[in-house]
């Protein structure tokens, strides 16, 4: 009975993975450039496919002059560029964005749900927003609704139109609003403006 056991229990962990219990999370909806895939967080990357499933511990990155779309079951998208390392989460935590750039069009949910990064965590809602990430410093662009971020106890409530710069040496700072040409440079704005391909 132990030796059944045993071979019951190594079945499951070969056949059936450890990717949030099998349950597909998101789907990688096309890229461009060197894009790599980590499955459930293992400590090793392949080169990533298009309309690949994504389950809760998977990780994407995005090399330098690259990029990728990442569409949740929920409807929301996150379009990753260069240099960007996310790893997928489940619902309630979309995922953790440990560098590179981000943008992120989050469909309204009933319950505020998380990103996290290294320097803190964004709640939101459902809005349009962009984050850039480095190793000391943490930018964030609001282009629809709101975003509070979060750190050491300390939030910050981020309106549409508004940026917040945070510096890991410093105090978390207040918002400040966007400029135009800031606008059209992060979100480029107008008909060339950036889109979300949910196909």
């Amino acid at each position: 009975m132990k030796q059944i056991t045993i071979f019951a229990f190594v079945y499951l962990i070969l056949f059936t993975g450890c990717s949030g219990a099998g349950v597909q999370i998101a789907t990688l909806k096309e890229f461009s450039g060197t894009v790599e895939f980590s499955r459930g967080g293992a400590q090793s990357f392949e080169a990533a496919q298009k309309e690949q499933p994504l389950f809760t511990g998977d990780e994407i990155r995005v090399r330098a002059d690259s990029s990728a779309t990442i569409l949740f079951a929920t409807g929301s998208a996150i379009h990753l560029k260069d240099n960007a390392f996310f790893e997928v989460r489940d619902d309630s935590c979309l995922g953790r964005q440990n560098s590179g750039t981000a943008y992120y069009d989050v469909n309204k949910h009933e319950s505020e749900i998380v990103i996290e990064t290294p320097h803190g965590t964004t709640a939101i809602l459902g809005t349009q927003f962009c984050q850039l990430i480095t190793e000391d410093t943490f930018d964030l662009w609001v282009k629809e609704g709101k975003v509070k971020f979060t750190r050491n106890g300390q939030s910050r409530l981020v309106e549409a139109n508004y940026r917040l710069h945070h510096s890991s040496d410093k105090p978390l700072a207040e918002a400040e609003t966007m400029t135009l040409p800031e606008q059209i440079k992060i979100f480029k704005t107008g008909k060339s403006g950036f889109e979300f391909n949910r196909r």
